[in-house]
Order: C-alpha cells, then structure tokens, then sequence
C-alpha cells in the first residue's frame, strides 16, 4: 500500500475508533456508578441487618422473661438463620 492509500485506511478507521472509545466511556462511567451504588448500599445493609438481630435477640429475651415460650420458638430460628 502507498502511504496515501494508508493515510485514507487510516482516516476512514478514526471516526470507528472515536466511537468506540465513546461507547466505553460511557459504560466506565455506568459501571463506576453502578459500584458505588452497590458500596452505599453495603454500607447502609450492615448496620440495619446488626440492629434488626439485636432487636430480635432483646425481644427473644423479654420473650423468655415473660414466658411467652410460643413467641420464643418463632424467633430463635430467625436468629439462628440471621433473617
């Protein structure tokens, strides 16, 4: 090939090229967006799903304070499972 001819193959593949890159611009940005969301929700989980077993757990006992045996037997396996 001429370098002419090269000069044209190489014009005609950079729009491709800049389209491409855009292409993958944008999905590094949706994917950066996705992780984030996916931290944050992390972040907001775990001390909800803490609180929530602590809560079951204090009721579990006032449960067996006040011998509410039928009441115990439904939240102990919730505590066991961690639901």
């Amino acid at each position: 090939m001429s370098p002419r001819e090269l000069q044209l193959r190489d014009a005609g593949a950079a729009p491709g090229a800049a389209l491409d890159n855009q292409r993958l611009s944008i999905k590094a940005r949706q994917l950066a967006a996705a992780e984030e969301r996916n931290r944050r929700h992390r972040l907001h989980d775990s001390p909800a799903q803490g609180l929530n077993f602590r809560t079951r757990r204090r009721r579990c006992w006032q449960r067996q304070q006040q011998r509410r045996w039928d009441e115990v037997e439904e939240i102990v396996p919730l505590l066991k499972t961690g639901a």
